[in-house]
């Protein structure tokens, strides 16, 4: 094999790989351009979140008001008692969220 064949080849070879290199990043790249894209559109549901949160209006008349209804769909969900054993709890009937808040003699007995 001569100097110049040999030469070719190699360029043949190296020209092979830059070509599987060529479309593995050019996959990769439009793999990259989708991820993106389902980041920008997580950022804007993530900015209508924040938005609906800073207009949260906690009570509708007497009732109070499920949080995460209306962060997701702004949508008004009262919160009930969770049982009628306590009142200490709330829930959402529409998306189970819960909050139990202490009550004073719970409250004062913690700050000791």
């Amino acid at each position: 094999m001569t100097i110049f064949d040999r030469l070719k080849q190699v360029v043949r070879e190296m020209s092979e790989e830059a070509q599987v290199s060529h479309i593995n990043l050019s996959r990769q790249l439009g793999e990259v351009d989708t991820w993106r894209e389902q980041i920008k559109a997580e950022i804007e549901v993530a900015r209508g979140v924040l938005q609906r949160l800073a207009n949260f209006p906690i009570r509708a008349g007497s009732e109070y008001l499920c949080p995460c209804c209306w962060a997701e769909e702004e949508k008004i969900s009262p919160l009930k008692p969770a049982s009628s054993e306590t009142d200490n709890a709330m829930l959402c009937r529409v998306c189970h969220f819960e909050i139990v808040v202490a009550t004073r003699d719970e409250s004062a007995g913690s700050r000791h």
